[in-house]
């Protein structure tokens, strides 16, 4: 497990021991490739009932204790709710065997991915200082290397980050995402909120409306900015931004349109003895238009929803 699954599975006070417990199973038999438990592993009830079961030594005076199907069924439940398990396969059919994602676990599919966003976003690593010069020599040198020089730097990898700053998948302020659950991992790496905040009922809907309307994360860096300022705390739930996204949507657009408006008033009437960039051009009014942005964004008052 990494610090990002303990971190969530140990703080979660509302998660239940059990719960815990029940995770750990899953984590056990998860394919590290895939990041999936069901697949090449199956888990049945009467596994995880005797991973839950206490069975005290004999002559101890505690009592055993046994968990039922439907006592296992809501510490699943638990899970999912909270976005540690994702469910794959189709609930209702007889003899289905369970299958599930874990999103916080490390597995090889994951680490690619964040690998290929490292390398096109910081190149090749450099681990060589300006003292050290990069090393060039064949494989087969590398051995006597060592033992005179001592061991060379370790490639930086981004596992290595903090589990809760994963700024480098999020760099690109143009970048769109395609599904709701591209939003719970964003607010989760990149605001540090908790999976069972972040992965909810009424906040899925959301972050799927989000992906239809082409919100890209520059704006919503923007906006978690200015509604974590209004507010003077960042809030409990990513819902909380739902209103500041639209508001400031809205004003975007109008700045927009009124920048356009200048740069059509601008061409009817500029002639080639005017300057190349008249006052109350658009150039000179960008700075304008995002203060007029973030003024409105700001005073937005009802923030109870």
């Amino acid at each position: 497990m990494n610090q990002k699954e303990y971190a969530a599975i140990l703080d979660d006070t509302e998660l239940c021991h059990e719960a815990r417990l029940v995770y750990m199973v899953f984590r056990r038999h998860m394919d590290i490739a895939t990041g999936i438990t069901g697949y090449k592993r199956v888990v049945c009830y009467n596994e995880l009932s005797q991973s839950l079961d206490y069975m005290p030594a004999r002559g101890s005076r505690d009592t055993s204790k046994r968990y039922s199907r439907d006592q296992i069924k809501r510490c699943i439940q638990q899970l999912v709710k909270r976005g540690y398990l994702i469910a794959l396969h189709k609930k209702g059919m007889p003899g289905q065997r369970m299958v599930y994602r874990l999103p916080l676990a490390t597995s090889d599919s994951v680490r690619l991915d964040e690998e290929r966003h490292l390398s096109a976003t910081e190149g090749t690593p450099q681990c060589a200082s300006q003292e050290t010069p990069v090393n060039t020599m064949p494989v087969a040198d590398m051995s006597a290397t060592r033992n005179a020089i001592g061991a060379p730097c370790p490639e930086r990898h981004i596992s290595d980050v903090s589990e809760y700053n994963h700024t480098v998948p999020y760099q690109d302020p143009s970048q769109i995402f395609p599904d709701a659950i591209d939003w719970v991992d964003y607010f989760i790496t990149q605001h540090r909120f908790p999976p069972h905040r972040a992965r909810t009922a009424a906040s899925m809907p959301l972050f799927g409306q989000w992906c239809k309307d082409n919100i890209t994360v520059g704006e919503m860096n923007e906006v978690v900015a200015i509604a974590n300022l209004k507010n003077g705390t960042p809030p409990d739930s990513p819902i909380f931004y739902r209103r500041f996204v639209q508001q400031y949507r809205l004003e975007r657009q109008r700045a927009e349109e009124q920048a356009n408006t200048q740069l059509f008033a601008v061409g009817q009437n500029y002639t080639p003895d005017q300057p190349a960039r008249p006052a109350g051009s658009p150039d000179s009014s960008k700075q304008h238009n995002r203060q007029r942005v973030t003024a409105a964004v700001m005073d937005i008052k009802d923030t109870s929803w």
